[in-house]
């Protein structure tokens, strides 16, 4: 099962899910109309990224001395995607004003 959470399928199809779903909720007004969508989308888009980490440190374990050591991993991954989230934030309070 982590093998395929960190495979480029895995990768591929959720941002093709996550896209999807953008588009639908654009024309459809799911972001308006349907209270917290936005919440799930967000969840998404950080598994996302934790999916995206784990595969760079699968397939590109010369980028990082910690390989293979599983909690410094973890501190990475959270980090990558606490960084992401809190940046997306910043972008979306900048769009909305």
């Amino acid at each position: 099962m982590t093998k395929f959470l960190s495979s480029s399928v895995f990768i591929v199809g959720l941002l093709g899910i996550i896209l999807i779903l953008h588009v639908l909720a654009l024309s459809l007004g799911w972001y308006w109309n349907l209270n917290h969508f936005d919440d799930g989308h967000h969840f998404l888009g950080g598994a996302w990224i934790a999916s995206l980490v784990f595969w760079i440190f699968k397939n590109k374990p010369h980028l990082f001395k910690a390989s293979g050591n599983f909690w410094a991993i973890l501190i990475v991954v959270l980090s990558v995607v606490s960084l992401a989230g809190v940046l997306w934030e910043f972008f979306e309070f900048s769009v909305d004003r």
